[in-house]
């Protein structure tokens, strides 16, 4: 399975800096239904919101959980600033879509699904490509 993927910087700019203008749940909505069809495993999570201690708990308990409780759980979350989240579908292995939050500067999104990551590249601003080794 060859996986591509992307980096999102879109930030938004005010009298104390820049920072991104987005989080997880944008990414997830915009992915959509394929999202909350699938298990995640959520790793290395550092985060800050009124469900961060949440999110911190089945991070470090290595818990996979459904799309549809992470949605409610990153609904409450203001900030990711680092992890790792792997959507697998029904069973399998090998995970079909990497988000990836890196020191709260951008998000990776990585997948096997060429069509989820048009959708997330016409959704939002500043899109590059990773390199492939990235992947």
């Amino acid at each position: 399975m060859c996986m591509q993927g992307i980096e999102i910087k879109d930030k938004t700019h005010n009298e104390s800096g820049s920072f991104l203008s987005f989080d997880l749940r944008e990414i997830l909505t915009v992915i959509g239904d394929s999202a909350l069809a699938s298990s995640w495993r959520c790793q290395y999570i550092e985060c800050t919101g009124e469900n961060a201690d949440v999110m911190h708990k089945i991070s470090d308990e290595r818990r996979i959980i459904s799309g549809s409780e992470l949605m409610q759980i990153v609904s409450g979350i203001f900030q990711t600033i680092d992890g790792e989240f792997e959507a697998h579908h029904g069973g399998e292995n090998s995970p079909w879509l990497i988000i990836r939050a890196v020191d709260s500067s951008s998000f990776d999104v990585i997948s096997s699904d060429s069509e989820v990551l048009e959708r997330v590249r016409r959704n939002f601003g500043e899109v590059t490509d990773l390199p492939p080794d990235a992947a």
